[in-house]
């Protein structure tokens, strides 16, 4: 088995993990969580865009999904889903699943846009890897602390637990979350 090989079958292991860990976490948190019957709404899903500016001064953007059934007050895991390369977080979003996932076993879902080429750097995303893809690694982009503060910015506005933090990718994206996986094992479950 050759590396490339290798190192595609982590990034699949890693996507499997994280849903996995997600479903059988949020499954006893539904169990165990509280609703009140008075004063209760009942709400639609939403999937909100946002912007975080970096240290470099790049106004980088994600998409959060947020399910309607959410107690208030009840930490939920948060998912960070990592596009592929050339892709985006809307593209991602769209033909992940997670959506559904996240809305039926309760977890909020994070979908962050890679840097790409053009005036806005937004055709052609890609994640800075470490050793791989376009745009991102010629910029010398850093992912690893983009995705940082990202995860700090969602659990200052939602109510998630730090201890079930994850993060999945496709392709590119899974070379991202292989790379997160190790240098941001302070925050990331």
């Amino acid at each position: 088995m050759n590396s490339k090989h290798l190192r595609s079958c982590r990034c699949v292991v890693l996507c499997v993990l994280a849903i996995a860990c997600l479903s059988c976490t949020s499954e006893r948190d539904a169990s165990a969580g509280t609703h009140s019957g008075s004063g209760s709404q009942t709400k639609a899903a939403t999937t909100v865009m946002k912007t975080l500016t970096t240290p470099d001064g790049r106004r980088r953007t994600y998409r959060i999904r947020v399910p309607a059934s959410l107690a208030a007050g009840t930490r939920v895991p948060l998912l960070i889903a990592l596009h592929g390369g050339v892709g985006s977080g809307k593209q991602f979003e769209d033909g992940s699943g997670f959506d559904a996932i996240a809305d039926k076993h309760r977890f909020v879902v994070a979908y962050p846009d890679g840097v790409g080429i053009g005036r806005n750097e937004d055709r052609l995303r890609t994640w800075n890897g470490g050793y791989c893809c376009g745009p991102a690694v010629k910029k010398n982009v850093d992912d690893v602390d983009f995705i940082r503060r990202l995860i700090g910015a969602v659990e200052g506005e939602y109510s998630i637990d730090a201890s079930r933090v994850f993060i999945a990718g496709h392709s590119n994206g899974g070379i991202m979350a292989y790379r997160l996986a190790c240098e941001l094992s302070d925050v990331v479950a």
